[in-house]
């Protein structure tokens, strides 16, 4: 990776920090995240607007790693994105058996951040975290749902953090919670 694009992607992280988004709160911790490992693998379910993108994708690229990013929608990131050798983006359901089929069969870094329905993030779960390594780190943001007219509870609620639960119910597994920017819930593998 060469230098320019390093500071690009760095750049790129540098600036979504400066601008509100619902998972700014957890962009550091993210970035921190990737870059405890050596040239990690990165899958990202849920793209949109890349804040959380630029985030693992300027730690794969400062660590020699790669990352791999899900979405069905049309997301909106930088054009110079689509040429970086660090980004692989599969335009599709993160539950679609082909998907599943074609990204890497382990990873060190899972961050999913899709529908944040129960029924939703729980197959989420069981499909993706037995990908994670041991000693990999697995990052699911709102797990403090929006509450209308008020917005972070401040506290776990919700689609995803009953989802979590019932993961780890099933598999012995703990996770923690971060505050803020609507909640990021952490399993520590």
């Amino acid at each position: 990776m060469s230098t320019a694009t390093a500071a690009a992607r760095y750049g790129d992280y540098q600036m979504r920090l400066a601008q509100w988004s619902d998972v700014q709160d957890h962009l550091t911790f993210m970035y921190q995240t990737v870059l405890g490992y050596a040239e990690p693998a990165v899958l990202e379910m849920g793209v949109r607007t890349g804040n959380s993108t630029a985030a693992l994708l300027a730690g794969v690229t400062a660590t020699g790693g790669v990352l791999w990013s899900v979405d069905p929608a049309e997301v909106q990131v930088p054009h110079e994105w689509q040429d970086d050798p660090a980004w692989h983006f599969v335009h599709a359901s993160d539950l679609d058996p082909e998907v599943a089929a074609a990204l890497p069969g382990q990873c060190d870094v899972l961050f999913i951040d899709t529908m944040h329905t129960y029924d939703h993030t729980l197959a989420e779960l069981r499909l993706w975290m037995p990908r994670v390594r041991p000693g990999g780190t697995a990052l699911f943001h709102d797990t403090h749902a929006a509450v209308p007219g008020v917005g972070d509870p401040g506290y776990p609620c919700g689609g995803v953090s009953d989802a979590l639960d019932t993961w780890c119910a099933e598999t012995g597994n703990t996770w923690e919670n971060r505050t803020g920017s609507y909640g990021l819930g952490v399993v520590r593998f």
